[in-house]
């Protein structure tokens, strides 16, 4: 480490230590899948100990599990420190990831909502076998539950897993204009944002690859690209995003 990776008190900058450890486990997780490969979360990282200037670091990560549309990887970081010739662990974390085919599609996404839920708490006779449907605005296939049926994620993928891991915290929430599919939206459409830079995309047509068996929304969305100038070179930024919500809708950026 050299004093460009620090932190005001002289120790590695966590971001920089994430950094490493990311890029590590995408190497991991893109030999094991034998093309690219898409972070989609950190599920835990904990920082165990600092490690100062002069530090020699280790990065070693490993497939830990596969699962029917992701992988998890986990990493681990020892520092050598100077005049010493002891590895101490300071870091450990795990990672999932999701792969890309040969032209750049999604063959898989596992999502996992991590949160509280409103039925949980006013309404616990409307859960279903403990889980509460209505958290899945948004990100479920038709056919899975009639009460989201209009409110079903209009991409398609080779294989999708949606889960919530459910944390209610003390103070009992309750509903709100359009309560999960506002979080749904963002956080989905973000990630198809990621995923398309990292498969060398154009967004929309990232999008619309996915959208093959939604020719509804994929009009909507051309649409709307065609008439805001997408791809046009006057210096404008543009950004672009699509979501089911009992409606078909979209959301367009200029900066």
């Amino acid at each position: 480490m050299l004093f460009s990776d620090l932190n005001n008190y002289g120790s590695i900058f966590g971001g920089r230590l994430v950094s490493l450890i990311d890029k590590t486990a995408a190497i991991s997780a893109r030999k094991h899948a034998g093309g690219a490969v898409m972070t989609v979360a950190i599920d835990s990282l904990v920082f165990e100990r600092p490690a100062g200037n002069g530090s020699i670091l280790t990065v070693i990560a490993a497939v830990n599990r596969v699962f029917r549309t992701s992988m998890e990887v986990g990493a681990l970081v020892t520092a050598l420190e100077p005049d010493s010739s002891d590895e101490e662990r300071i870091c450990r974390a795990y990672l999932t990831f999701v792969a890309l085919d040969a032209d750049g599609n999604l063959t898989g996404l596992k999502i996992r909502i991590s949160g509280q839920s409103i039925l949980a708490g006013i309404m616990p006779q409307a859960l279903t076998d403990g889980a509460d449907m209505i958290v899945f605005q948004g990100l479920l296939p038709s056919g899975v539950d009639a009460r989201v049926e209009d409110q079903t994620i209009k991409y398609t993928f080779p294989n999708l897993l949606v889960d919530h891991a459910m944390r209610n915290p003390p103070v009992r929430p309750g509903f709100w204009r359009g309560v999960n599919a506002n979080q749904n939206a963002i956080y989905l459409e973000c990630f198809m944002d990621e995923l398309a830079h990292a498969a060398g995309r154009d967004p929309l047509e990232f999008r619309l690859a996915h959208l093959k068996d939604s020719p509804k929304m994929a009009t909507v969305l051309q649409a709307v690209a065609d008439k805001s100038g997408w791809g046009a070179d006057d210096g404008l930024s543009r950004g672009l995003c699509c979501f089911y919500y009992c409606c078909y809708c979209y959301c367009y950026c200029y900066h």
